[in-house]
């Protein structure tokens, strides 16, 4: 199956069924007992603990399911660019 994630010639279906569902399901499930959390400390009411909460919950989720449609490639070729730019902000903040 790890053949077929790394392969640049997987199409979407193949990809979408190469996921860790098991994963997915766990990130799903804390993330929802996260909430409900932040839901009961404000009070059981949602409040902007609790909007603010869910929506970067919603957002980061879908970012991390589009981002894992990318080839490895890619994060391999860029990745010293990360290096290089967080490298030089932590530099600059001491």
């Amino acid at each position: 199956m790890q053949f077929n994630s790394i392969n640049s010639q997987a199409s979407f279906f193949q990809k979408v069924r190469n996921f860790d569902y098991i994963l997915i399901f766990c990130i799903l499930t804390l993330g929802i007992i996260s909430t409900l959390s932040m839901y009961s400390t404000d009070g059981g009411e949602i409040l902007f603990h609790t909007k603010s909460h869910m929506s970067k919950f919603i957002i980061f989720f879908c970012m991390m399911i589009v981002l894992s449609f990318l080839n490895i490639k890619f994060w391999y070729n860029i990745s010293y660019l990360f290096y290089i730019l967080i490298r030089n902000m932590m530099i600059k903040n001491f």
